[in-house]
């Protein structure tokens, strides 16, 4: 008697546990909605070109020079990055510009005078994430997403004319990256042009620079 009364409780206890896992197996997940699929399809118009922020076009570029510093100002290294369009892709009616060259992003796409990049989620999720805007007079507050990271940045104008072997840009929209502002890293915007600056605080426990020297806009 006693071992079938513990059968007959073992049994209750096992069809409590399956259903619970039933349970938790039927219940639906949240389906997170991507703004693009997989299908990206060439565009092979090579007279196709964006005015912006920063400028698109396959006959566009932008030469950089990379500059690091140790901690006591001495000079290490300096090279030369060219940043041009590879190729042009399209899905949902966006089009989607491929970067080669140090660039903060791959792929960018440009629309209402702002600069989307192309990200992926841990779902494998394709999404357009804000990376650049035109600053207005007031400081804004943001984060820009890089991948399933956000960093947080200041926006702001400007105060001062940015200095390039390029030349001499005004009204750039600055864009402080860091936790601490204090040792933030910089990127300098000109509309228009494009990136004429980028200042990275401490690199290595120096300094770098990347400072545009030479650019070419349809």
């Amino acid at each position: 008697m006693k071992s079938l009364t513990l059968l007959l409780i073992i049994g209750s206890l096992f069809t409590a546990i399956s259903a619970c896992r039933k349970d938790k197996t039927e219940e639906p997940n949240e389906e997170f909605e991507c703004d693009y699929g997989e299908s990206f399809s060439k565009v092979y118009d090579f007279s196709k070109k964006q005015d912006g922020l920063i400028p698109m076009s396959f006959y566009n570029y932008w030469v950089y020079a990379d500059t690091i510093w140790s901690t006591d100002g001495t000079l290490l290294s300096t090279t030369i990055d060219t940043v041009k369009i590879t190729y042009l892709r399209k899905t949902e009616g966006d089009l989607w510009w491929s970067i080669e060259g140090r660039f903060p992003a791959r792929n960018i796409h440009l629309n209402d005078n702002k600069v989307y990049s192309l990200q992926s989620g841990i779902t494998g999720c394709k999404y357009q994430s804000l990376l650049y805007y035109e600053a207005t007079a007031d400081t804004t507050f943001d984060s820009e997403g890089q991948g399933d990271v956000l960093i947080p940045r200041k926006v702001y104008k400007s105060g001062s004319v940015i200095n390039t072997p390029a030349g001499d840009f005004e009204d750039c929209t600055v864009y402080a990256y860091g936790y601490d502002f204090a040792s933030a890293d910089y990127v300098f915007l000109k509309p228009g042009i494009g990136i004429v600056k980028f200042s990275y605080g401490d690199y290595n426990g120096g300094y770098s620079e990347r400072t545009l020297i030479e650019y070419h806009i349809e």
